[in-house]
């Protein structure tokens, strides 16, 4: 049996443990006893797992610290690579190395070149790549909130879920994802 201390940090999934916990998330182990671990996630939140799921689970503290202690795996981000803006969902996290898919592709890069999107801007424009020689960053920007405000309805837009109408007036018809595009 593997010896587990209080101080290791675990990596768990929200599958694991529970519904309480809506992201996978990093944890600090509290307690220990022959069958069960306790830990207390960073982010708020105890729970309990057995001890085979906390073996398969535990990070050093060299993966939790540079995160800022916020598990970047499944979050929907944007990034910068290759001369283009991409979207889509962090898959892999390897200490600071993430990879990042998006429209069938891999890219692997550090958390640092990763902004934190909403799931809603990460779906969208998964499939839309944005040149940085055609568009600024300010753009884009204008672009994610302008999207947000058209699905929730806010800033005097009407609320939509008609992919069209989302993205009119925003980026070329032909650039628009099709809705029966499927998402990775």
């Amino acid at each position: 049996m593997v010896r587990i201390s209080t101080r290791p940090f675990l990596h768990l999934l929200p599958k694991l443990v529970g519904a309480k916990f809506d992201y996978p998330f990093y944890a600090r182990v509290t307690q220990v006893d022959q069958t069960n671990v306790s830990f207390r996630g960073l982010e708020g939140g105890d729970g309990t797992v057995s001890r085979e799921i906390t073996n398969r689970c535990r990070v050093t503290a060299r993966e939790v610290n540079p995160s800022g202690h916020l598990s970047h795996l499944r979050r929907p981000v944007a990034l910068k690579i290759e001369g283009q803006v991409h979207f889509g969902q962090i898959r892999v996290v390897d200490g600071d190395r993430v990879t990042v898919v998006s429209d069938g592709d891999r890219f692997s890069t550090s958390t640092a070149h990763t902004s934190l999107v909403p799931h809603i801007v990460a779906l969208l424009l998964e499939h839309v790549k944005f040149p940085c020689e055609v568009w600024s960053d300010n753009e884009i920007l204008v672009i994610q909130s302008t999207i947000l405000d058209r699905v929730t309805g806010r800033n005097d837009e009407a609320s939509s879920n008609d992919i069209a109408k989302i993205f009119e007036g925003l980026i070329s018809h032909e650039s628009c994802p099709s809705p029966a595009q499927r998402c990775d």
